[in-house]
């Protein structure tokens, strides 16, 4: 019929419409291509280029490296270089931190750097980054190195993992426990661990109180493990807050020696030579620590309430009232105080870390970690070969930018092509 007739002419118009486009869409793109692709061509020949320069400057240790991991296929190879390369990164970057924020260099840093990798194979720490705060820390506070340093590290860790106690406050409580008792790191670590474990913590000041009363514990001549037996008693005594037993210290530190007529008067009303006691709390050490389990002892002989409150209120200050007369049996019972810190933290590690999944922690950590001497190796390499690889880098620029502007220059002409295109494709569309 003649509507089929116009039907098909108009169809064979339409058709040579959009083959007439799409001619004119290639030729006009045709230059831009071959432009691009030429351009693309020059890019990789440089670039393969910049690779040789960069290769040949690889050490031998990183090409062993590459080797190894040549090894477990395409898929695992790309897995292990990912890891290789943020390995190194994770590592020498923390070891940069170290030197930037203590000032050493050398051996010592390498001593740094494998105390830090003992640790993080050990399964303790979120990073080699939070590793390396715990021993800046460490080192700023105390000055420890070596095996002391890193107990000190391991324990700060340890507890942070076993307590949710941060390492900068740990540090700070066992670096007051270490000047003022003279006990080693791990002493002082496994002390807090104790507390924690026996409730000293229970409102979460105890780290604050370590660091605050030790001074004062010490100046009566009483130990790192009587400073903790006393926090312990007074949590298993229900006091409100331990902080009140080591002001009540502080207090009668400072009244034992102050030579007032308040204190001199007290220690009358406890049969005591007023000048004595004076002078043995001033002594301090273990002369100190006789006369305040002499005067305790005293206090708690005294039968009448209102008599006992009054001496003790001025020779613990009102701390005394707080705590009620219950607290001189805290004191009392001190005196032979004894805790093997040691085993303390030893058990805590043992069961802490008894399970499945740190032991594959561990053994993944193991094999990062021996990947880092090649890892070291590799980034000392491309560091050196900065310079050549920038003037490289400067040499492919100019092409990369005429690329860019290729594209730009042919993108209009592609959209509006394809746009015309698509047009024309919908009205033959239609006519069918």
């Amino acid at each position: 019929s003649r509507t089929t007739e116009r039907a098909s002419m108009s169809n064979g118009k339409t058709l040579q419409t959009v083959i007439s486009i799409d001619g004119v869409m290639s030729n006009s793109l045709r230059k831009a291509v071959n432009d691009v692709n030429r351009q693309l061509s020059t890019i990789d020949k440089q670039a393969l280029a910049t690779a040789s320069k960069i290769g040949n400057n690889i050490s031998a240790a990183a090409k062993t490296a590459a080797k190894a991991v040549a090894g477990i296929g395409i898929a695992g190879a790309t897995a292990a270089a990912g890891l290789f390369v943020k390995t190194g990164q994770d590592y020498i970057r923390t070891m940069n931190g170290i030197s930037a924020q203590t000032g050493i260099t050398g051996d010592e840093l390498k001593e740094f750097g494998q105390i830090a990798q003992d640790i993080y194979t050990s399964g303790k720490g979120e990073s080699y980054q939070e590793i390396a705060d715990a021993l800046v820390n460490i080192r700023q506070s105390s000055k420890l190195a070596g095996d002391e340093l890193k107990a000190a590290a391991n324990a700060s860790l340890l507890l942070k993992d076993s307590f949710g106690m941060e390492t900068a406050e740990t540090t700070r409580a066992a670096t007051a426990l270490m000047k003022n008792f003279g006990i080693s790191a791990e002493e002082a670590y496994g002390i807090i661990a104790y507390g924690a474990q026996n409730g000293a913590n229970r409102n979460g000041d105890m780290l604050d109180i370590l660091n605050e009363y030790s001074v004062h514990y010490k100046s009566l001549g009483l130990d790192a493990a009587q400073f903790m037996d006393t926090l312990v008693k007074g949590a298993d005594a229900g006091s409100f807050s331990i902080d009140k037993i080591g002001d009540a210290i502080k207090e009668f530190n400072i009244r034992s020696k102050d030579e007032s007529k308040s204190s001199a008067e007290a220690f009358k009303a406890l049969g005591l030579n007023a000048n004595n006691m004076f002078a043995q709390f001033a002594a301090g050490g273990n002369t100190a620590e006789a006369a305040f389990f002499q005067t305790v002892k005293a206090l708690n002989a005294i039968e009448d309430p209102v008599k006992k409150n009054q001496v003790g209120v001025a020779l613990f200050g009102t701390m005394f009232e707080d705590l009620e007369a219950g607290i001189l049996n805290n004191f009392s019972n001190i005196s032979g105080a004894a805790i093997d810190a040691t085993e303390t933290l030893q058990q805590i590690e043992k069961v802490k870390y008894n399970d499945v999944g740190y032991a594959i922690t561990q053994v993944g950590r193991t094999l990062q970690t021996a990947l880092i001497p090649s890892a070291e190796a590799a980034g000392q390499a491309i560091f050196d070969s900065m310079p050549e690889i920038q003037a490289s880098i400067e040499e492919v620029t100019p092409t990369i930018a005429a690329l860019g502007e290729s594209f730009a220059r042919a993108t209009p002409g592609i959209i509006d092509g394809v746009g015309q295109a698509a047009g024309m494709v919908r009205s033959f569309g239609s006519v069918v």
